[in-house]
C-alpha cells in the first residue's frame, strides 16, 4: 500500500538515440512532498547535426519506492 504523504520524488532524464541511452541526468530529491517544484536545469550538449536523431525520456521517481513495496 502506498503512503499518501512522505514521498521523496526526483526527476530522471535520459538522452536516447536508436534505443540506446547516451547520457542521463537527475534532479535533487524533494523530501516528503506530493507536489514537488524543481527549479533546476538538466543540460544535455547535443551537436546540431544530431538534434533530430535523439529523444529525451523523462520519468518522475520516488527515492524510497523499493522500501514501500517490501
Amino acid at each position: 500500500m502506498r503512503r499518501s504523504v512522505g514521498l521523496n520524488p526526483y526527476v530522471k532524464a535520459s538522452l536516447v538515440c536508436d534505443g540506446r541511452r547516451l547520457k542521463k541526468r537527475k534532479t535533487s530529491i524533494k523530501k516528503n512532498t506530493l507536489n514537488p517544484t524543481y527549479n533546476e536545469a538538466l543540460v544535455f550538449d547535443i551537436p546540431n547535426e544530431n538534434i533530430e536523431n535523439v529523444s529525451i525520456v523523462i520519468a518522475v521517481m520516488d527515492y524510497d519506492w523499493l522500501k514501500i513495496i517490501k
